[in-house]
């Protein structure tokens, strides 16, 4: 289990991929994911986002988890409470940077953070295996 060194990381953030940023997409309703019937969980994870402390903010950003995982800017492979998890990374235009957790099969929905800070990046990149 290789894990990126510290010279990776900071290659990573400088990419110009992340420098960039994609037009922000429309928002979509948690109704309207649901409908969509790409996620297995979708009840546990509105459950989920509803726990957290940004959960208005997640769940009125719902719309970045399709663009953020079809045209990812970064996909890093994470080992979380036992199981190995993707996480995708996509920079849109207005600064933010996405993050979306799945199942290796893509079916489970962990999570979305529709803004990480730069800081918490790293520290997911430290987690990640190559």
């Amino acid at each position: 289990n290789k894990k990126y060194s510290q010279s990776e990381i900071d290659s990573i953030i400088d990419e110009p991929t992340l420098k960039q940023g994609a037009q922000m997409p429309e928002n979509i309703s948690l109704d309207e994911l649901k409908a969509m019937g790409i996620f297995d969980n979708i009840s546990n994870a509105e459950d989920h986002l509803k726990t957290r402390q940004d959960s208005k903010n997640r769940l009125n950003n719902l719309g970045l988890i399709l663009p953020t995982i079809e045209k990812y800017d970064l996909k890093i492979k994470v080992r979380q409470e036992g199981e190995m998890r993707y996480k995708y990374i996509k920079k849109y235009s207005n600064g933010k940077i996405s993050l979306v957790s799945l199942s290796i099969d893509n079916k489970i929905l962990y999570t979305i953070i529709p803004s990480i800070r730069e800081q918490q990046l790293r520290k997911e990149l430290k987690k990640a295996e190559k």
